[in-house]
């Protein structure tokens, strides 16, 4: 494909390996990508953001009122502000001067999504509904593990560094055998592996993503040439190739980031040196590949145990990141209630819900046979998991956080909140689910526990960092719920009321302000376009929520710090809304 400069129709060739290894092939004409033009404010020669509570991205506790400066895309300045300050107490806005008065809100960190796909039919070749759910759920840097092919994915990269168009930071990952230069050629040896690893280094890959679980001389030849063509490496171990490669053997090989949990319970099976897969078990069939993953939790090692706390330790001793994505996944625990989210009617193209359908011959939509029986053995699945995840935060570990949507009945953005809430579930701390959604992320991109590493460039807040930022009206630790484009129900106590609310008031990427509200309502905009152009489908027959209408904007409670107060005296939690 031949990089095209100027933002053009192009064909793309897509090759998921989200299925790892069972790749699938789709011609998608990707739509031009739209410039942004006058689509968000700035970047200001000074932007000060006025009088919020800081939540920095390390896991420290709130603290504020600060101000905030930024010159260009710059943090320059975090001034104290007295605890008395009030919202009168705003500066002045001199010349080429813009000012947040952020009196009553919270400043936190963009978020750091670390897997992520976007380039296939779901999404009708609209790179834009992604990158826009992205935004306007405070996301502001991606990992495309891949996005798509890789001279297109590093253009919109670039695209995006220029802040020429509206998207996050995108970090361009790619899989072995990718790349124009390289069509034609094959990887069958480890020296083949090494000179591709060469070849990714020259046109400026610093990641690769779903790599799949191969052979162990393949392996040990990608990470060993990686590590030093200083290259993260974050791997998918999938099930075909697992009883050869778990987990524990690719971090002894050099692997940097396990994603999912392939290859982790596999790593401590107790009963079988293999999973003990039914003799029915066919790996291309969707049904019996995802179904049978929940019956490793009794197959595997207990919470504990030696070979449980071992695993941890080895972990631990080459400082692994580990990206659970438990949203994508959840599906699989009640197919019900993923299938009636609340975003799927608004927010949902109908070439992603063609894909969300049951159909055999789609990656992921196998929910056509699905049993209560799977969803029970995927539920006591994820306790062990989730146990496992704590006990690796607790001990130290790393645990970030990315989504992989749109696969099983989740969507960019609404996925990645809901990953938060699932961390939650796992038992982290808000603060600790907030570094996993900030410092954690950004440390695996700038891979600062690495010979070649170096410091972070955005990701906590920090002076000299980049400006990538959201301001929330409310405390966003409180309710992750709260953090959804379509919001949360809630009392309107002045009203007695049910309404849907938000709290994310500004996402800034880049120093360059974005308003959720404008970002959501172009994606429900691009929804409802689709829908018309497809006259024999409509989105009436997807799930409607209750209170069918967009979120309004929370306030900001300039009285949070005195009913803070009178709850600790109190003794008790009282969360205003």
């Amino acid at each position: 494909m031949k990089v095209i400069k100027k933002i053009t129709s192009i064909i793309i060739i897509i090759t998921s390996l989200c299925a790892n290894n069972r790749a699938f092939t789709q011609s998608v004409q990707m739509k031009p990508t739209p410039l942004r033009g006058s689509e968000g404010q700035g970047q200001f020669d000074k932007l000060i953001i006025q009088g919020a509570m800081m939540i920095d991205g390390t896991g420290a506790p709130v603290k504020g009122p600060v101000k905030v400066t930024i010159e260009k895309n710059i943090i320059t300045n975090i001034q104290d502000l007295p605890l008395d300050y009030t919202c009168s107490s705003i500066v002045n806005q001199d010349k080429g001067t813009y000012v947040i008065n952020a009196c009553g809100m919270y400043l936190a960190p963009g978020f750091i999504d670390v897997h992520e796909h976007i380039g296939d039919a779901k999404i009708n070749g609209n790179a834009s509904y992604a990158y826009k759910l992205w935004l306007a759920h405070g996301i502001t840097t991606v990992k495309g593990v891949p996005f798509g092919p890789m001279e297109w994915s590093l253009e919109q990269s670039r695209l995006s560094e220029e802040n020429k168009i509206v998207a996050p930071r995108l970090i361009v990952g790619i899989n072995p055998g990718e790349g124009n230069e390289w069509k034609g050629r094959t990887i069958r040896t480890p020296q083949d592996m090494r000179d591709w690893v060469d070849y990714a280094k020259s046109k400026g890959i610093k990641l690769f993503g779903e790599i799949g679980a191969r052979d162990p001389e393949m392996m040990e030849a990608l990470f060993s040439q990686a590590n030093k063509d200083g290259i993260w490496t974050m791997d998918h171990l999938g099930q075909n190739g697992v009883v050869r490669m778990t987990a524990a053997d690719a971090v002894k090989l050099g692997l940097d980031e396990i994603t999912h949990f392939y290859g982790i319970f596999e790593s401590m099976l107790t009963k079988h040196s293999i999973q003990d897969w039914p003799l029915y078990y066919n790996y291309t069939d969707n049904l019996d590949r995802f179904s049978q993953v929940g019956r490793l939790y009794e197959q595997s090692a207990e919470p504990g145990s030696k070979e449980w706390n071992d695993l941890i330790k080895l972990f631990l001793d080459h400082n692994i990141v580990i990206s659970p994505t438990l949203s994508i996944y959840a599906a699989n625990r009640n197919v019900m209630d993923a299938r009636n989210a609340d975003w799927w009617h608004d927010y949902t193209l109908p070439s992603l819900w063609d894909f969300i359908v049951p159909n055999r011959q789609v990656h992921a939509s196998y929910f056509y046979d699905y049993t209560s029986r799977d969803e029970a053995a995927w539920q006591r699945f994820y306790g062990k998991w989730m146990k496992f995840l704590y006990d690796y935060n607790n001990a130290g570990g790393r645990i970030s956080a990315g989504a992989d949507c749109s696969f099983l009945h989740e969507l960019f953005g609404f996925g990645y909140i809901r990953e938060l809430k699932m961390l939650e579930y796992a038992g982290l701390t808000p603060f600790e689910v907030f570094r996993s959604a900030t410092l954690y992320g950004a440390e695996s991109i700038f891979q600062t526990k690495k010979p070649y590493g170096k410091p972070i460039e955005y990701g906590i807040i920090r002076p000299g960092l980049k400006a990538d930022l959201q301001l929330f009206t409310r405390n966003p630790l409180e309710d992750f719920d709260l953090l959804y484009g379509t919001g949360a129900i809630r009392i309107n106590k002045k009203t007695d009321k049910l309404e849907r609310v938000r709290i994310l008031k500004y996402v800034i990427k880049d120093g360059i302000i974005f308003d959720p509200a404008k970002l959501l309502e172009d994606v429900r905009d691009m929804v409802k376009d689709e829908w018309k152009k497809n006259p024999a489908k409509t989105n009436a027959s997807l799930p409607a929520p209750m209170l069918n209408k967009p979120a309004v904007l929370a306030p900001a409670d300039t009285t949070h710090l005195y009913y803070r107060q009178l709850s600790r005296d109190l003794n008790t939690e009282k969360v205003m809304y």
